[in-house]
Parts: C-alpha cells; sequence; structure tokens
C-alpha cells in the first residue's frame, strides 16, 4: 500500500496547534473556575490535541468511588449497553486509582487474566490526577488502535504531562475551599464575640438580628 509523503510543513503546524492547546490547558489550570467547566476545557482540548475519538475524565467522589465528570463521545464505547464491560472497564479504572500510575490498554483486552480490563474497541491511554499523593480521579482517553508502540508511548507521556497540569488547578481549588472555609470560621468567631460582648437581652437580641 503506497503512503503518503512525509510534509515537514504540515507536522510543524501540528506541532504549532499543539503547543498552543497546551498553554492553554496551562492557564485553564491557573483560572479560578468552577470544576465542571475546567473538566470540560482539559477533556476538550486534550482529545483535540491527541487527534482521539473521545474521552472522560472521572473523579473521586467523598467515598473515594469514582464518577464520570465529564465525557465525549463515550457511547461509542459499548459500555453503557453491557453490564459486564463496565464491571470489567470500572475494575481497570480502580487498578489506575490504586496504583497512581498512568497505563495503555489495548483495544478487547484483559489484564494479566484477571477480570479486569479494556472492553472497548479503543486503545485507552489513562492518567490519574493527583493532588499531593492523593489521587483524585482519572482522564481516559479513546484513541484509535493500530499505531506504532512508540506513537502509543508517546500519547501516555503527552497524557501524564496534562494531567500533572490538571493536579496544579486541583491544588488551586483545594486552598481556595481552605481559604473559603477559613474565612467563614472567622466571621463565625467574630459573631459569637459580638452576641456575647454585652449581656443586656435587647442589645444581644439586636446584635443577633
Amino acid at each position: 500500500m503506497a503512503t503518503e509523503p512525509f510534509d515537514p510543513e504540515v507536522a510543524d503546524q501540528m506541532r504549532q496547534q499543539i503547543r498552543v492547546i497546551v498553554r492553554e490547558i496551562e492557564t485553564l489550570s491557573r483560572a479560578e473556575i468552577e470544576p465542571a467547566e475546567f473538566y470540560e476545557g482539559l477533556l476538550n482540548r486534550v482529545v483535540a490535541a491527541m487527534a482521539a475519538e473521545g474521552g472522560a475524565v472521572w473523579i473521586a467522589n467523598d467515598a473515594g468511588r469514582l464518577e464520570l465528570a465529564f465525557q465525549i463521545n463515550l457511547r461509542a464505547t459499548g459500555l453503557a449497553d453491557d453490564q459486564a464491560a463496565q464491571e470489567r472497564h470500572g475494575r481497570l479504572l480502580m487498578k489506575i486509582q490504586q496504583t497512581a500510575q498512568p497505563a495503555l490498554a489495548a483495544p478487547n483486552s484483559s489484564h494479566e487474566g484477571s477480570e479486569l480490563g479494556n472492553p472497548t474497541p479503543f486503545l485507552l491511554v489513562l492518567a490519574p490526577l493527583k493532588h499531593e499523593t492523593e489521587v483524585a480521579g482519572i482522564i481516559e482517553i479513546l484513541q484509535r488502535p493500530g499505531n506504532l508502540p512508540n506513537v502509543e508511548r508517546g500519547y501516555l507521556r503527552f497524557l501524564t504531562q496534562m494531567a500533572e497540569l490538571a493536579g496544579d488547578y486541583l491544588r488551586g481549588q483545594k486552598l481556595r475551599q481552605l481559604t473559603s472555609r477559613q474565612a467563614m470560621w472567622s466571621q463565625l468567631e467574630q459573631f459569637t464575640r459580638l452576641v456575647h460582648r454585652d449581656l443586656e437581652p435587647q442589645e444581644t437580641a439586636y446584635t443577633i438580628a
């Protein structure tokens, strides 16, 4: 089969586009925006940069269980219509969450004969979203299979770097939450002092009001 000749100009244009997308993700990671807006912006840009079929962002809830925060074309995996496939895929995500390590999962594969694996027709590229040493979530990309191994490893390196940028957002969000909580407790403490400053019932009632 004849292959198209390598065009350096096209390759340079693609690199420039990816650099622009990476800068946008860096800016997004420093923005004071709501998580839903951040995950949407992050995933849209990563999928575009990797020329992928789709992807998903999974975030751990208060109980540590992963929940879908945002997705692109996840229905193409067929997971929605196959409970057994959902369970296999769920175990794969849990493995990434437990090991805190990025991974590639070949299409229609199982992991070392276990019940976890990739039941989809896509190459899954997965990277943990970390806050300090804690895995706060996972970013998962649906990539077309059949690429050379070094290309697939390149996908994994790129996604890992983008996940690290997402970690900057998570740290900033946590800091904002702590700052907001501290401000709330300071206001409550100040209010308590005002209430107890005067023992006169009428003055106290005015303060509370």
